[in-house]
């Protein structure tokens, strides 16, 4: 049934019966066809003339057909049988399908299929060849000249002598060339024979009656059925790869979304982590720096604290009033000093003017008066305040002012020994 209806489809469109209709009309139309044109005279079938197919037969209780005359078969048979598209393209169709195991509907399928490729291939080589031969027309005589020149080299090239595995290789690969061959020549002579023998139905000219009618409209039917069933796997397949291809796009797209976001979020979080890290370092540096002024301020204030004391002790007081007296005559160098003390201090600085102005003269060779007077204030805790050049020059020798002066002159050295070296400065200076 399946290489019935697939030479039908070679039949032209006045010959070939319609689905829906009886089968007995196909063949009276091919009857009265046969009887009107006259076959080739050239013509030879490859079956003689009552050839019996034996089981070829497609309906039941039915003899096998039996091959006719060469001059009862339509002249459009051999047309058909001699047309060289339609020859190459059933040597690629019995060379292609395998219908081993195959329903019929399934084979006929195949066979459709593979009927289109082999259609499609030959037009593929035929427009090939055009091109080529339209390339070789527009091609001038330099270039004609080369082409056979490179062809010329190749076959020159492959004239090489050979070793003898190269040698025994083309030929086992000859060998198979033409095995092959042989085999498609053999599947084509088959294939053709077996068309040839599913149309001897044509010369049943008796009608079909109503069972074998229905038998034929079921055949029909499921062979539609099967056609449909087969497209529909075929979509389905297609649209399953479909759905997968651009299921995976979607999830390639999305996780290399998912990835950028990611480490969008992931450089963000460090920015953050950075931020916070040196927010924490700055504030715990600043809560050492207020720490450290702390204990500075501390030290400074009972340094202050204990200046007062220093007064109690007479001798070394006296001593250091000499000598800051002494050092303020050598910062002012003037013939005459006023000095301003504490009121229980004027004494003692009387005391130790004369040694100082003698020291003075021994160090600068010049002399100096001396006039002492109170005036510091009694919360003071000692010193004193030297003025020169009528009072337009003071300099102030207290001890609170030293302390001042040392709190900013020796404040490095004093870190250095409170807090030990800084591990963030790169340069040093010297201490004094």
């Amino acid at each position: 049934m399946a290489l019935r209806l697939a030479a039908s489809r070679a039949i032209p469109g006045a010959l070939r019966r319609a689905p829906w209709a009886p089968a007995g009309t196909a063949m009276r139309m091919a009857h009265s066809d046969a009887e009107k044109t006259a076959a080739k005279p050239d013509a030879q079938s490859v079956a003689p003339a009552g050839t019996v197919f034996t089981g070829l037969s497609i309906y039941k209780d039915k003899p096998d057909p039996v091959a006719k005359p060469d001059s009862e078969y339509p002249s459009w048979l051999w047309d058909l049988l001699e047309d060289p598209a339609v020859v190459s393209s059933k040597t690629l169709i019995a060379g292609d399908v395998d219908t081993t195991g195959m329903s019929k509907g399934e084979a006929r399928a195949a066979y459709k299929r593979s009927a289109k490729l082999a259609r499609q291939q030959l037009k593929k080589q035929q427009a090939a060849e055009a091109k080529e031969a339209a390339r070789q027309l527009k091609m001038t005589p330099q270039q004609k000249a080369a082409a056979e020149a490179k062809a010329a080299a190749k076959a020159a090239k492959d004239a090489l002598p050979k070793t003898p595995s190269e040698v025994h290789e083309e030929e086992l690969k000859k060998r198979r060339a033409l095995r092959k061959k042989n085999r498609a020549t053999i599947k084509a002579s088959n294939f053709v024979r077996y068309a040839m023998s599913v149309l001897s139905p044509f010369k049943m000219s008796h009608a079909m009656n109503d069972e074998e009618v229905n038998t034929e409209l079921k055949k029909m039917v499921e062979f539609i059925r099967q056609e449909a069933q087969e497209k529909a796997r075929e979509i389905q397949v297609k649209a399953d790869e479909e759905f997968a291809i651009e299921k995976a796009k979607l999830v390639q797209q999305e996780s290399s979304n998912l990835d950028a976001q990611f480490e969008k979020k992931k450089k963000q979080v460090e920015t953050q982590q950075k931020i916070a890290k040196s927010n924490q370092s700055n504030k715990a540096r600043l809560e050492v720096l207020k720490l450290r002024e702390e204990r500075l301020e501390g030290l400074f204030d009972k340094t202050k604290e204990q200046l007062k004391n220093l007064s109690k002790d007479q001798v070394k007081y006296k001593k250091l009033l000499e000598n800051l007296l002494l050092q303020g005559l050598l910062d002012l160098v003037e013939p005459s000093v006023e000095v301003t003390a504490r009121s229980g201090d004027v004494q003692l600085v009387q005391e130790v003017s004369e040694s100082a102005v003698k020291r003075f003269k021994e160090i600068t060779g010049r002399d100096t008066k001396v006039s002492v007077k109170d005036g510091l204030s009694k919360d003071s805790a000692g010193g004193l305040i030297l003025a020169g050049h009528a009072g337009r020059i003071q300099l102030n020798n207290t001890l609170e002012e030293r302390l001042r002066l040392l709190e900013s002159d020796m404040l490095p050295e004093l870190r250095l020994d409170l807090f030990g070296p800084n591990p963030h400065r790169a340069y040093v200076t010297a201490a004094h």
